[in-house]
């Protein structure tokens, strides 16, 4: 038996009998598993990683406790509930009879694992769907020929709020499907009407009104793989936030950051972040969102921080009730300077802080020095360039709206910047 409440890490295969997870995250070493073959109890804790369930398991688990990774069921008959999600997010996968030996479910928020030729408007079958959610998929995978009947996929996080819909219950019921596609097709293809569960103020699921089948092939053939979400028949409704795109460009000394939202359901605000090494990002921008809107929306951003090589960005989008959903990551490649000194200042117009980026500047030590467009100076500062590439905010909230000059001056030269203060 595993009683897993002080082991943070498992870095070789293991078997357990009977299994709990109580208060810990536990990180599984890539291409391990974990195998339970007993009664596993998933009280609090996220396991990172692959779990397989044996022929005599039997699972309990709760919104706070699942597995963020692949859950194999492995011999076993009968109704079961697959207990996966991300590290924020409980969205399990049940599949009411199976005559399944091995199937495995996997759980991905945002575009992650989705399929290459995903997008809005051109992927949809002659079957009603009128738009499919790309925010959130479970891949289903088997390892022989294997029928899933009764699919229903659940929406909510430990705080139930997830998604949240305010239309009444009973007309979603003619509005809201249950959509798959095979790893190798290429159209969404609806799996028919869905009855509604819960009471659709943050948590629920949508199970089929009659008995749905994936019949879902061995791996050998190529075609073994599926992807299922959540679609509507109607144009009305509006699933989470549908990211149809998210580029980033290179121009010149900035990159053009750009996206846009098919529907959006109580988007609050997005919040473009940037990162240098793909892991530790920083809040660069917060853009309003549009609340509720089922017509396509675009949105851009100009980045002046870039540096030279790698940039990467994500988008978070967050909702009027604070949940947060974080999307891919891309990245832009950008060319630097030629060697000499440049200063970025950011953004342009600004509000109440100016960013002033250093490049090329070494050791160097800069007057800082802004000008109203009458000629008076109205800001001073010194700058220590103690690396190459270095940045300093200006605080700049109690000059008035307009335009001014930012000199910056060294011992060897002079660059002028024009901002706007709005």
């Amino acid at each position: 038996n595993c009683a897993i409440d002080a082991l943070p890490h498992i870095n070789e295969d293991a078997n357990c009998g009977n299994f709990t997870i109580n208060g810990l995250n536990i990180d599984i070493a890539e291409n391990k598993k974990l195998t339970i073959n007993g009664a596993a109890t998933f009280t609090s804790g996220i396991i990172n990683g692959n779990v397989t369930f044996g022929s005599s398991a039997t699972v309990s688990a709760s919104t706070s406790s699942y597995v963020n990774g692949k859950v194999t069921k492995n011999g076993m008959s009968g109704a079961f509930t697959f207990p996966t999600g991300t590290a924020s997010l409980y969205a399990p996968f049940e599949a009411s009879s199976s005559t399944a030996s091995n199937v495995s479910v996997q759980y991905a928020a945002g575009s992650e694992g989705m399929p290459d030729w995903w997008n809005h408007s051109g992927n949809l079958y002659d079957a009603g769907l009128n738009h499919a959610s790309d925010r959130e998929n479970w891949q289903i995978s088997a390892s022989a020929s294997t029928t899933l009947s009764d699919i229903k996929l659940y929406w909510y996080t430990a705080a139930d709020n997830y998604h949240s819909f305010e239309e009444d219950a009973t007309d979603l019921n003619s509005y809201l499907n249950v959509a798959v596609v095979k790893k190798n097709g290429f159209y969404w293809q609806n799996l028919g009407k869905a009855s509604i569960d819960g009471s659709f103020t943050g948590a629920g699921s949508i199970t089929a009104a009659e008995p749905l089948t994936i019949t879902v092939g061995a791996k050998a053939t190529g075609d073994g793989e599926y992807f299922a979400t959540f679609a509507s028949s109607n144009s009305n409704v509006v699933l989470p936030i549908e990211l149809v795109s998210f580029t980033a460009n290179c121009n010149g000394r900035s990159a053009l950051i750009e996206w846009t939202t098919a529907t959006e359901k109580n988007n609050d605000f997005f919040v473009l972040e940037r990162s240098h090494d793909a892991v530790n990002f920083k809040e660069i921008a917060r853009i309003a969102g549009a609340g509720n809107s089922i017509e396509p929306i675009s949105y851009a951003y100009t980045d002046y921080g870039v540096r030279n090589g790698d940039n990467y960005y994500r988008l978070v989008q967050v909702d009027y009730d604070g949940t947060s959903t974080a999307s891919e990551i891309i990245v832009a490649n950008c060319l630097g300077t030629d060697g000499e000194p440049e200063v970025l200042a950011y953004p342009n117009p600004f509000g109440d802080d100016l960013t002033l980026r250093f490049e090329n500047f070494g050791n160097i030590q800069a007057t800082v020095e802004v000008y109203d467009m009458l000629g008076r100076m109205v800001h001073t500062q010194k700058v220590n360039c103690s690396q190459n590439d270095y940045e300093v905010v200006l605080r700049l909230a109690g000059l008035s709206d307009g335009t001014y000059n930012v000199r910056i001056s060294a011992k060897e030269f002079v660059l002028n910047r024009q901002v706007i203060k709005n």
